[in-house]
């Protein structure tokens, strides 16, 4: 979930609680799926995708939570103040610019905490840019299990990969390089993750073409036993639907105010419907990332739409029994 310093107080507690009940749903399916045997430290181990991407799941939505939490105190703790500007009331920044000097007018533990929190946001985007690339190997992984071949050569494998390490690296290290600057310092690691969305997004685009090349494959070969990955493959195919619409909503919004911030442009960021009305648009978004993510590595919808499939194949073809 993405943050910004000019959003209405109860943005971060509404955040806070979405998140939590989609943390408790997902502990709740990975019992029921499999009584947590993705996260066994063997298969963590071995990098299999399914269990790294459980993990990465369950550290990144307690972060979120934690942070999203502490900028619920603090905002109701540093209250509001009145633009002299324009006569609005807005929430109080941390730091104003009075003659070219920054001047701090949040408490000196309000202050800590943002920095901590911070950092901590920096994490989260790395691990939810990480866990999302790791989501486009993943479909290589499910075509070299139903069609007998990967669609993903290595080096894209390797590729997807090291973007989870640099990630790491990449979103704590412009935080730090950017807290000279009051405005960049709020922005820069919101528009580098905007930025991986919008690469992401691609990423999806292309292997939902790969995904119905091998669907069309399967087809074509016409054996009873294919049926089943028919029926596997489409569920995928509109998971992933859901996960390029939740990647280009949730990346548009955040991109879109954070230009105007760093370009100092200030357009988008001195009318607050217009702020408001983009922010909860990326964090419908993000809603539809987390359900969308949970129901890619723990789905079992599909099975039902096979059971349907396989009854009606039956009864309307008595010699398939």
């Amino acid at each position: 979930m993405v943050v910004f310093y000019t959003l209405s107080d109860f943005s971060y507690i509404e955040r806070a609680i979405i998140e939590g009940w989609v943390w408790l749903w997902f502990l709740q399916r990975v019992w029921s799926v499999d009584k947590f045997a993705s996260l066994r430290w063997y298969r963590i181990r071995k990098f299999d995708l399914k269990s790294n991407i459980t993990l990465l799941i369950l550290l990144m939505l307690p972060t979120q939570i934690v942070f999203d939490l502490v900028w619920t105190y603090v905002k109701y703790k540093e209250g509001n103040i009145v633009d002299t500007s324009s006569g609005i009331i807005i929430p109080k920044p941390a730091f104003i610019i009075v003659n070219g000097h920054k001047v701090q007018i949040w408490s000196n533990e309000n202050i800590i905490l943002k920095m901590i929190t911070e950092y901590m946001l920096a994490c989260s985007f790395a691990l939810q840019s990480g866990t999302l690339v790791l989501l486009q190997a993943f479909w290589s992984h499910l075509a070299d299990q139903i069609g007998g071949k990967p669609f993903m050569k290595s080096w894209e494998f390797k590729f997807y990969v090291g973007w989870v390490f640099i990630s790491m690296i990449i979103f704590p290290l412009a935080r730090l390089l950017a807290s000279h600057d009051i405005i960049l310092v709020d922005n820069i690691i919101q528009l580098i993750f905007a930025i991986e969305l919008l690469i992401i997004f691609l990423l999806g685009i292309r292997n939902e073409k790969r995904l119905k090349n091998l669907l069309s494959n399967i087809r074509n070969q016409g054996s009873p036993s294919g049926r089943w990955a028919i029926v596997r493959i489409q569920y995928f195919i509109e998971m992933n639907k859901y996960l390029i619409f939740g990647t280009l909503m949730s990346s548009l919004g955040i991109l879109i105010i954070c230009t105007d911030a760093v370009t100092r442009t200030l357009r988008i960021s001195r009318s607050k419907f217009l702020m408001d009305l983009l922010i909860i648009n990326s964090n419908v978004g993000s809603l539809i990332l987390w359900v969308t993510m949970i129901l890619i590595i723990y789905p079992r919808y599909y099975t039902d739409g096979m059971v349907s499939y396989f009854n009606s194949e039956l009864a309307t073809n008595p010699s398939n029994r």
